[in-house]
């Protein structure tokens, strides 16, 4: 007799696997259903509120890079070897929330993503969302997400949300909230070799080998 909370179906789930390669190794796996999304919540009183996704999209993100090395004891026979993999993440039918609406409102809340960058590192963020009148398709009310962008290395590695601007039914922006923050290209790159032995970031310059170096 309660409030009901419907999640999953063929319009609000998706698949994932992990795939790692790298120096002749690839692992295989198979996508596995991975996550049930909200879509439709019922009140015993009739009133139901649906939540809508955009066109399911297939996706991959890199999660993990490691190294492998190997060690001959001295006076021992054979020769050390080393190789490095790459998992990522492939995301199949991902969704991302487009709009809630009701079943007893004219209201609709939509939400405005885009990928407007390639990057290994993210593939989507919000940009928007608006609150309008069903029926004359109007605006009532606007949020604005602005981010400034961390290159580090010629890469894309993150974002960082600097200002949220609500607006009115006319779009004039209202109220403002900014966001600072202390040099994110400061920041290193998101699976740096610059590591100690617990795996911290210590800036000693590593190249490409991701053994710790604590010189």
């Amino acid at each position: 007799d309660g409030i009901k909370y419907f999640f999953g179906g063929e319009n609000a789930s998706e698949q994932s696997k992990n795939r790692t390669t790298g120096d002749g190794i690839i692992i295989p796996t198979n996508y596995l259903q991975s996550a049930y999304y909200l879509h439709r919540i019922e009140h015993p009183f009739g009133d139901i509120i649906y939540l809508e996704y955009e066109n399911p999209i297939n996706y991959s993100l890199v999660v993990s890079k490691s190294e492998h090395r190997s060690i001959v004891p001295i006076g021992s026979a054979g020769e050390p070897s080393s190789s490095q993999s790459t998992t990522s993440q492939y995301v199949e039918n991902g969704r991302f929330l487009k709009k809630i609406y009701s079943n007893r409102s004219n209201l609709i809340i939509e939400f405005n993503s885009s990928g407007e960058f390639v990057s290994p590192n993210y593939f989507r963020k919000l940009n928007n969302i608006i609150i309008k009148d069903d029926v004359s398709n109007n605006q009532l009310q606007g949020v604005s997400l602005n981010y400034d962008n961390s290159i580090v290395g010629g890469k894309l590695q993150r974002f960082f949300l600097t200002e949220v601007v609500f607006s009115n039914q006319l779009s004039t922006a209202e109220f403002r909230y900014s966001m600072s923050y202390k040099d994110i290209d400061a920041l290193p790159e998101r699976f740096s070799t610059d590591q100690d032995h617990m795996g911290y970031f210590n800036n000693k310059g590593n190249g490409d080998i991701r053994l710790p170096n604590n010189d």
